[in-house]
């Protein structure tokens, strides 16, 4: 989806029937406001901006418009618990929009969250600290098969992923590593993973201990590089006992057997990005 589709999204097509944007606390005016604004400012950097009164720090336009109307308006992450101190792990915060609104539905709740990137992870402690978010457990680390230290390429945005140590990729850092099949063995509420690619060979890992784990999100990327593996990463879930409902995270295509050709010898990091629902069935 293009800026212009996406702000279409947002504002014309969402005017129909949203006239308040209750969920984040402000008017649909005032949304639509800042994300015009927002187009004139750099489109890479940080910047700020008010979410349910409480000013954040952000990344640029276009990936924070993108993050605000998947987690805070059309609230991907939205469950019920059955309690008021649900256990979250939380696989890839970014800037902590995530945590934000699971600490809003469950203000009691225990929350173990993983951003690798340095700087977005300094920007998530401001963001959580901004809104008096004190007990969250916050590792500035990547999950990952086993313990130690992974190659990994920011891009101070949504992307940053796991790689190879290949120069011609850009500035590449190493970052701590936390297998995540280690925290699995207690009962887990919520496990939220979006660790652009790595998703499948950190489940290989942990399929054993995802019988604790009650409702699972995974966003699943396929790579153009790599061969596409989803069929692996639905047999794991379903082996654990989970049934699944998928939608699409990002529209990569919008005539997908002409698109998918622009795609052939391209450094194009992603060409199918879903987001999966895993949940125990009731029957």
């Amino acid at each position: 989806m293009n800026l212009k589709s996406l702000l279409h999204r947002t504002t014309i097509g969402r005017y129909n029937y949203v006239k308040n944007f209750k969920p984040i606390g402000i008017t649909f005016e005032e949304y639509s406001d800042y994300i015009y604004k927002g187009l004139s400012e750099n489109k890479s950097g940080f910047t700020k901006s008010k979410i349910f009164g409480v000013e954040i720090n952000r990344i640029g336009t276009y990936s924070f418009i993108q993050n605000v109307e998947e987690v805070l308006i059309d609230e991907v992450y939205k469950f019920n618990a059955g309690k008021q101190n649900p256990y979250i792990i939380d696989c890839g915060v970014n800037i902590g929009l995530s945590v934000i609104y699971f600490k809003r539905l469950y203000p009691n709740a225990k929350i173990v969250g993983f951003e690798p990137d340095d700087k977005i992870y300094e920007v998530c402690k401001e963001n959580l600290k901004s809104f008096g978010f004190t007990d969250v457990i916050m590792h500035n680390a990547a999950v990952w098969n086993t313990d130690g230290e992974l190659s990994f390429l920011p891009n101070n945005s949504l992307g940053g992923m796991v790689v190879n140590d290949d120069a011609s990729l850009g500035e590449i850092k190493k970052v701590k590593a936390i297998r995540l099949k280690n925290l699995l063995r207690e009962k887990v509420d919520f496990l939220k993973i979006d660790i652009e690619g790595a998703e499948l060979e950190v489940l290989a890992d942990c399929q054993s201990e995802l019988k604790n784990v009650e409702l699972m999100f995974v966003e699943y990327h396929s790579s153009i590089l790599q061969e596409q593996e989803l069929d692996k990463l639905l047999r794991i879930i379903t082996d654990s006992g989970f049934r699944y409902y998928i939608k699409h995270a990002w529209d990569y295509m919008e005539f997908p057997f002409i698109d998918y050709k622009k795609y052939n010898n391209s450094n194009i990091a992603n060409d199918l990005q879903l987001n999966i629902f895993a949940y125990r069935p009731s029957f």
